[in-house]
């Protein structure tokens, strides 16, 4: 029944949330604002581009954030990932067993390179070469608009109904089903799993799972 599989990359096959989130805190907390806690972050700012995340922090604090937060932002980022960056548990194990069975492409937020240095990290390189690799600064809207799992349908020469993507962030489950695609869940990246799975299952998520034998286990079952 389905052919291809799609996998966002950060928070799904690599981990480096916690570089995310402390760039982002303290790049705030230089310029006197207030940084989120942990499990705010990962409900409001998980899975969007720092662009978005700056000025939804901004719109929710009633004034833009200055320009010099972004600028700061980008000075953290590259020592704060190789600091934290590390692969998802089993994820490894998971992309070879589906990779038998169905063709596979990762679609993110992030910039081809860095999603190749994130694959590096994660000790997937070798899986997914560059003609696989599909970013939002290839289309014009990043995730939660639809447009990058549709340029990688398209590149992909693939059917919106015989695909599935795996998520990790509300933000991409709405992308993918934006798309038309049946989306899936992985929440094993959470600081709070049972929640996750919830609110996965809540942005559209036709199941949402803790960890990648069970969402392998899933996959081969629909088929």
């Amino acid at each position: 029944m389905y052919q291809t599989i799609i996998f966002d990359c950060d928070g799904t096959l690599s981990r480096s949330d916690a570089a995310y989130f402390h760039t982002f805190c303290d790049a705030l907390t230089k310029y006197g604002f207030t940084a989120p806690s942990p499990e705010e972050y990962q409900e409001k700012y998980s899975g969007k581009v720092i662009r978005d995340i700056i000025n939804l922090y901004g719109a929710e604090a009633g004034a833009p954030l200055p320009p010099e937060v972004e600028a700061y932002y980008w000075t953290l980022e590259t020592p704060y990932l190789d600091q934290h960056t590390s692969p998802v548990e089993g994820a490894r194990e998971a992309v070879e067993r589906l990779q038998a069975n169905f063709a596979t492409c990762v679609a993110s937020n992030a910039s081809v390179k860095l999603v190749q240095y994130l694959l590096n990290a994660a000790k997937l390189d070798d899986k997914f070469p560059l003609d696989r690799i599909f970013s939002s600064e290839q289309v014009k809207l990043p995730k939660p608009a639809p447009d990058v799992f549709l340029h990688a349908l398209e590149q992909m020469k693939a059917s919106a109904q015989k695909t599935l993507i795996i998520e990790d962030s509300a933000s991409g489950v709405r992308a993918g089903v934006a798309a038309g695609i049946q989306v899936i869940g992985f929440a094993g990246t959470s600081h709070d799993v049972s929640s996750k799975i919830i609110a996965l299952k809540k942005a559209g998520a036709t199941a949402s799972f803790a960890t990648w034998p069970e969402i392998v286990t899933y996959i081969e079952s629909l088929n």
